[in-house]
């Protein structure tokens, strides 16, 4: 009976030992647990708008500004204000899933999430136990963090996944079925090298003339400029604001706004947004600049310049 007693007690001995884990980790670095906590009551205002499918995928770039600075507007007395920055991820991979694809999207995660675990319980693999914490540990990271902006933990979630197959030599036969899959994926693996070969070349371009443009030559490295937004660095939001830059700093105003309007599809924060209000200052479009500059004023409440 006492055994039976202890046994009782013990699951209300390791949710005391978790409480009090987490109130000292809190308390660790509060301000930093602040910051999360604001940015996951602002995600869930996005996700209140668009619970069903999300506003889309890449939306919390080009979105989450534009939520911070409304919510305090709204709250212009909020403890949160001085933990205010530009933020890119809402330190929850989950929370993300569900800002931009909705709780159908958090359906299918959950969904594959709860395969993956269930089939490494079933699995009769002698690692399975070192599967299981991997994952269970990358679940808890996830919660707290961005781990899927990092390519060494998908290399781990591929290997943790690889090590549930079964060990069995696999023979590869010479069919008509066989031969027509190696070479789509000859032609695939072309393709993308040749992709990604393009890419890094414009890349190494770009990071050229931004070098020779911060030496004083913006004026000459403009048409380069151009050249390169007719590639697929058109697609590359950091791109088209470095462009977006360099056009105000040179005074082609109207072209910088078209820009910077065109990268707020796909990534927004306080400095664009700083940008856009100095484009139409400049123009003498005040009214225009002022309504943004305001608006600014509350997405990053502790920063000075806006006031």
């Amino acid at each position: 009976t006492l055994q039976l007693r202890h046994f009782k007690l013990l699951p209300v001995l390791i949710m005391g030992i978790i409480l009090a884990g987490t109130f000292v980790l809190y308390y660790q670095k509060k301000d930093s647990a602040d910051g999360r906590l604001l940015i996951w009551k602002v995600s869930f205002e996005m996700i209140k708008d668009k619970p069903v499918i999300g506003h889309g995928y890449g939306a919390f770039h080009a979105k989450y500004m534009d939520y911070q600075g409304e919510y305090f507007k709204n709250n212009p007395n909020s403890k949160y204000a001085k933990l205010t920055d530009n933020v890119k991820h809402p330190f929850n991979e989950f929370i993300k899933v569900a800002v931009e694809f909705g709780l159908v999207g958090l359906i299918v995660v959950f969904s594959f999430i709860l395969f993956v675990l269930w089939k490494v319980i079933k699995s009769e693999n002698k690692d399975r136990g070192l599967v299981f914490s991997g994952l269970v540990s990358f679940l808890v990271f996830a919660c707290f963090s961005y781990p899927l902006q990092n390519i060494a933990v998908w290399l781990l979630l591929a290997f943790y996944l690889l090590a549930l197959l079964p060990s069995k030599k696999i023979r590869i036969r010479n069919s008509p079925g066989s031969i027509i899959a190696r070479i789509l994926v000859v032609i695939l693996c072309a393709f993308f090298f040749s992709h990604f070969s393009k890419q890094i070349q414009a890349e190494m371009k770009w990071k050229t003339i931004a070098v020779n443009s911060l030496r004083g030559n913006t004026e000459g490295m403009l048409p380069e400029y151009e050249k390169l937004y007719s590639t697929s660095l058109k697609q590359n939001p950091y791109f088209l604001y470095n462009y977006g830059a360099e056009l105000n700093f040179a005074g082609r105003f109207d072209k910088s706004i078209d820009i910077l309007i065109e990268c707020q599809q796909r990534f927004n924060d306080y400095d664009l947004q700083m940008l856009l209000a100095d484009n139409y200052h400049k123009k003498g479009e005040t009214e225009k600049a002022i309504e943004i500059f305001r608006h600014t004023s509350f997405m990053i409440p502790c920063r000075f310049l806006p006031i």
